[in-house]
């Protein structure tokens, strides 16, 4: 069975994948990028581009999210987690990583 959790997983996502839909009898598997309403989809049996999906609604339920990206502490935290920081005026704010001086940005 599948660990769709798994870091391992995830490495065969496309860049900006937020969720995964299980082949099912309906559908072949796909990676899923969501942009606020809009749905993305790439199949993931070696598509190259994003493409708009019409099905959105009846597929959501279904939808695997991408895990959330783990960070101990250590070092930089990685591009895509939640964190908070210490702003000059409004004091703690929560913010969303999306670049660190490694490179790696979304």
């Amino acid at each position: 069975m599948t660990d769709y959790t798994s870091a391992e997983f995830w490495k065969g996502a496309p860049e900006g994948a937020t969720g995964y839909l299980p082949e099912t009898g309906a559908w072949n598997a796909v990676w899923v990028k969501q942009v606020g309403d809009a749905l993305f989809a790439w199949m993931a049996s070696g598509d190259t581009q994003w493409d708009e999906d019409d099905d959105s609604e009846e597929v959501l339920e279904f939808l695997i999210p991408r895990p959330a990206p783990q960070w101990s502490g250590e070092g930089l935290p990685p591009v895509g987690i939640d964190i908070e920081v210490m702003h000059g005026t409004y004091g703690w704010i929560g913010a969303r990583v999306v670049f660190n001086s490694s490179g790696c940005c979304s």
